[in-house]
């Protein structure tokens, strides 16, 4: 652990670097501006979850449920072939796709994930009290894209996301951005939901 509240805003693993400072990012202001917005979005919508798991790849599940309105799934779990409960996810964005009923429930959202330069994906993800997101990684990710969370709802000092073994607290409000394609986990270690706004975005986009 290093740095003020555990966070190292540029932790190098190896001779890559883990986490970034989110600031570095011009595209990314537009998410801290709207972190009102999507508080209150995201307050609004059912949090019931589906019986659709999100256990596939990516690609292959938005084509699963792109003509679906938007519902919260099941996620896939680590060393598992079971769905993670505790781990749920509400599409917003995909490459430029939202989700049928996105203008009746997250309009605004949408609104300002479209600003957002570089933006490839982006949903609400919650995890449960005492969930857990095993170690895993995303190939596909890193080379300039990279990862971005933002807390929404949450217990302080009871969220923690570790990458590589360098931990961050998490907090309402705070962007955190890392490479997705070191290994990650997360846990929730209060008594409540732990929400934020997940992000992957390319900065050779955003920044060109």
């Amino acid at each position: 652990m290093c740095g003020r509240e555990g966070f190292c805003p540029n932790a190098v693993i190896g001779m890559r670097r883990a986490f970034f400072d989110w600031s570095s990012f011009p595209a990314l202001h537009v998410l801290r501006g709207g972190l009102e917005v999507f508080i209150e979005e995201y307050a609004r919508l059912d949090k019931e979850p589906s019986n659709v798991v999100r256990d596939i790849p990516t690609d292959e599940f938005v084509q699963k449920v792109k003509d679906l309105p938007g519902i919260w799934t099941p996620s896939w779990q680590v060393n598992s072939c079971e769905p993670n409960q505790r781990w749920l996810t509400y599409g917003l964005f995909y490459f430029g796709h939202s989700p049928v009923d996105s203008g009746v429930w997250v309009p605004k959202t949408v609104e300002l994930l479209r600003r957002v330069a570089g933006c490839r994906i982006a949903a609400f993800s919650v995890l449960k009290a005492s969930g857990v997101i095993g170690m895993h990684s995303h190939p596909e990710l890193g080379n300039g894209i990279w990862t971005c969370h933002l807390g929404l709802e949450m217990q302080g000092a009871r969220n923690f996301l570790c990458v590589d073994g360098d931990f961050v607290t998490e907090e309402v409000g705070r962007l955190v951005v890392f490479d997705g394609s070191h290994d990650h986990c997360a846990v929730n270690a209060g008594t409540e939901d732990r929400a934020i706004l997940y992000l992957e975005f390319d900065t050779r986009q955003s920044d060109g």
